[in-house]
């Protein structure tokens, strides 16, 4: 498909819902334990795979231990300029008393953040686009992943959403490459996003 015919789809433009957030605008915010108090930060969202439900990683204190909390111990909530928080229904104490977290191995892209900033290829044409988001229901449902058409559209805010679930690791002779299993027509009737790139 040529630029010439890229710039003659008409894409419905998607907007997020009130228990939707980015990714991008919940990693790195504080988190609140249930008396209140700053315990941390949410240092990263590992997504749902197989039998593994999503969770919150969240860093115990200043460069802390890392672990996780399902979406059924925490709330998100929308601070007054509708930013994604994290609360969490336990205390300081019962988040030291959990399980370390530790990453499996590099680029397993479990972590919201290692999918983020991967270049994929296009099943149907072999080009890539880059994964530059990922849109999240307040339940920990991974929504949309938000894919820039080609690297270079990566600096422009127009943004593509795609089901996270088209994203598999290439068969064959790959190395862990990520593809899109999309055909041709469902990447053109994908809807499309406004990224602040601020």
């Amino acid at each position: 498909m040529g630029d010439a015919d890229q710039a003659e789809i008409e894409r419905d433009d998607y907007v997020l819902a009130s228990d939707e957030f980015l990714t991008s605008e919940l990693i790195g915010e504080d988190v609140t334990d249930a008396n209140g108090e700053e315990v941390g930060e949410v240092e990263d969202v590992l997504l749902a795979s197989g039998n593994m439900q999503p969770m919150l990683v969240i860093r115990d204190g200043f460069a802390g231990d890392l672990h996780t909390v399902s979406f059924d111990q925490a709330e998100i909530w929308f601070d007054e300029e509708g930013e994604p928080e994290a609360r969490m229904d336990l205390t300081e104490d019962m988040l030291d008393d959990l399980q370390e977290f530790e990453q499996e191995g590099l680029n397993d892209y479990r972590l919201a953040s290692e999918l983020t900033g991967t270049n994929v290829r296009l099943g149907f044409n072999d080009k890539d686009v880059r994964v530059t988001d990922m849109i999240m229901k307040t339940d920990g449902t991974a929504k949309y992943a938000v894919v820039s058409n080609g690297i270079v559209d990566a600096v422009t805010d127009e943004r593509f959403l795609i089901n996270p679930a088209k994203i598999v690791v290439s068969q064959g002779d790959s190395e862990g490459e990520m593809m899109i299993d999309l055909s041709e027509e469902e990447f053109t009737n994908a809807m499309s996003f406004t990224a602040d790139i601020d």
